[in-house]
């Protein structure tokens, strides 16, 4: 039985540590890898180098190889500056031009 609050919090926290991490679902596994993909695209299509994309976007090289492998989900935000550094529109990273069309 906890005897104060901080017992209490760590009792969360441990029983928190102990639970299984929730699986993303193949749907987005798939979007993250067709992001990925474009990223990829988009960075060889301009000659950039992953070491030159990692420095302007102030990243290791392994985090712009997570990106480009759809190992991480890509946030609105994140797509932004990925696409400032590439020196393209946020959109083609984000959407096909179909997609595009039924997103507007």
């Amino acid at each position: 039985m906890p005897e104060n609050m901080l017992d209490s919090l760590r009792i969360v926290c441990q029983d928190s540590a102990n639970m299984p991490r929730p699986t993303r679902s193949l749907a987005r596994i798939k979007r993250a890898e067709e992001i990925g993909r474009r990223i990829r695209l988009a960075r060889e299509n301009v000659g950039l180098s992953v070491r030159e994309l990692a420095g302007r976007l102030r990243v290791n090289i392994s985090t712009v190889y997570r990106f480009e492998d759809g190992d991480t989900e890509h946030t609105i935000p994140q797509l932004e500056r990925i696409a400032r550094a590439i020196g393209c529109d946020p959109a083609s990273l984000a959407f096909t031009e179909n997609q595009e069309a039924k997103a507007v």
